[in-house]
């Protein structure tokens, strides 16, 4: 798969989590790329504190977070807030309280239970409702991970939903509404045991799935509704419930005799593949019936039904990108195009993708053309930025090239011109952390609002809220864990690598 300018990912097939025993799971989970899939820059990284805390919880007999009521107090996960590209429109990612984090990991790992686990998904598996989303194992880093997650998308969705139109001449595209902040948490333990059998056991307090969904309303303030989204963890929790859906759809399509079709399902987004429009139709009914019963509901304005199987099973994002990414004849003018292009796809992979490309053709110096307005270059690239927060890492790497010539002074200035602009937007967090970054090897004085970016100055900055916590030895072990590596920041250059936040980045 070609990615960017002369760039390859590596075309191998990448195992899935659930197929590990429960000890590598555990050190899988363990791991930075687990716990957040934030886009943060390198220094940030999160495996020492998880260690850490597991040590000392693991020489605590019977150490149970629950009893400490972490539910009656808010803020206790960290949460950052990313704009959709529509104006209110956010949705918060979380970075989860590591004391609850490394108990549900010690959890869902342990061997009994890994095992119900595992079984579980075999269980529930059937031909033709195929999901593609478990996630993958790659033991690297936390890019090498999503690379080798998007190439799983791209093989078993993307190009397997090309290949079908071999076999079927109509597909309907769906998905559902707010998944994970709709999730029931006891419906996860419907789904490791049966519906019936799970409500019968349901004052059972020491039963996996009764002590997983509590240890997920934990985090939650007591509510019942919505699991944390930003990690690997809570991306396997969600697909033991969704695969639970798939097998209750299976058998509800198999009661009315429908057997003519093929479902890829990524995570919540559906592709339901036959030869006749009612089929699909009678599919989505039937999946919207299946979905009330977990109060979860399809997204209407989302879902459609087309012939051009083909054409359907490509984002329309990355169709328009091949057809815009070619030479332009100066740079101003292609981030002119660029910055159209994400009016209609704000915060796309796509746009990504293309600023990656941008990044290249600069750095190489084949980009910035003799007499372009460097200011009016950094104003698109900042504007473009602010109005796709996804492109941070991205926008901020190219800034970092474009305005090498300019003095500190003037480095500075843009640097608080753009603070000026996030302003206090609710969203505003990985904005301040890239522009963090970005501002590092100018004047390391300068001071930002996020939590995330004190960091840097002060170790015991509280990410989360810890006055549930008792156990004064397990508290102090998160406060003085730090999840920065400050030898990383001492060798920081000026100009943002490409390793630091391209996702198909490897090294020659």
């Amino acid at each position: 798969m070609i990615i960017g300018k002369g760039k390859r990912v590596e075309n191998s097939s990448y195992s899935n989590v659930s197929g590990l025993n429960h000890r590598l799971a555990k050190k899988y989970f363990l791991q930075t790329y687990a716990y957040t899939n934030l886009d943060l820059p390198l220094y940030f990284n999160f495996s020492n504190l998880l260690k850490n805390v597991n040590s000392v919880i693991s020489r605590k007999k019977g150490f149970d977070v629950l009893k400490y009521r972490p539910h009656i107090h808010k803020d206790v996960n960290h949460c950052i807030f990313f704009s959709k590209g529509r104006k209110y429109a956010i949705r918060p990612q979380e970075i989860i309280n590591p004391v609850i984090y490394i108990s549900l990991v010690n959890l869902i790992t342990q061997e009994e239970n890994w095992q119900k686990v595992q079984s579980r998904f075999e269980e529930l598996k059937n031909e033709q409702i195929e999901c593609c989303s478990i996630p993958v194992i790659k033991e690297t880093n936390d890019k090498k991970l999503k690379a080798a997650q998007i190439f799983t998308w791209w093989k078993h969705f993307e190009q397997q939903s090309i290949q079908l139109s071999n076999q079927y001449s109509v597909v309907a595209h769906t998905d559902i509404t707010n998944f994970y902040g709709s999730i029931d948490a006891d419906t996860i333990a419907w789904a490791l045991y049966g519906k019936e059998k799970a409500i019968e056991n349901k004052d059972n307090e020491e039963l996996f799935g009764n002590r997983l969904s509590r240890l997920l309303k934990s985090m939650r303030y007591g509510q019942t509704t919505g699991i944390p989204q930003g990690s690997v963890l809570s991306d396997f929790i969600a697909e033991i419930l969704l695969a639970y859906i798939d097998f209750e759809l299976f058998k509800a399509l198999e009661r009315d005799n429908i057997k003519n079709f093929k479902i890829l399902r990524y995570r919540d987004d559906y592709r339901i593949f036959a030869n006749d429009e009612k089929v699909c139709d009678k599919i989505i009914n039937t999946l919207l019936s299946k979905l009330t019963e977990f109060n979860l509901m399809l997204n209407l304005k989302k879902t459609q039904i087309t012939q051009d199987v083909i054409l359907s099973s490509v984002k329309p994002e990355k169709i328009r990108l091949w057809e815009l990414m070619k030479e332009y004849p100066n740079l101003q003018k292609e981030i002119l195009v660029m910055y159209k292009f994400s009016k209609e796809y704000p915060n796309s992979g796509a746009l990504q993708t293309w600023l990656t490309d941008l990044y290249k053709r600069v750095i190489d110096g084949e980009g910035l053309r003799e007499n372009e307005n460097i200011e009016t270059i950094l104003t698109l690239i900042v504007k473009l930025m602010l109005e796709n927060q996804n492109t941070a890492p991205h926008c901020c790497a190219i800034i970092s090239l474009i305005w090498q010539d300019l003095s500190k002074k003037e480095k500075k200035e843009w640097i608080n011109r753009i603070r000026k602009e996030i302003g206090n937007k609710p969203s505003k967090g990985i904005l301040e952390v890239w522009l963090q970054r970005l501002s590092i090897t100018v004047d390391k004085s300068i001071k930002f609002d996020n939590p995330l970016c004190n960091c840097l100055q002060n170790k015991k900055v509280k990410l989360w809220n810890l006055d549930w916590l008792e156990d004064e030895n397990v508290k102090q072990t998160v406060l003085n864990s730090s999840i920065i590596d400050h030898k990383l920041i001492a060798k920081l250059m000026p100009i943002i690598e490409e390793k630091e936040f391209s996702t198909f980045y490897y090294e020659k």
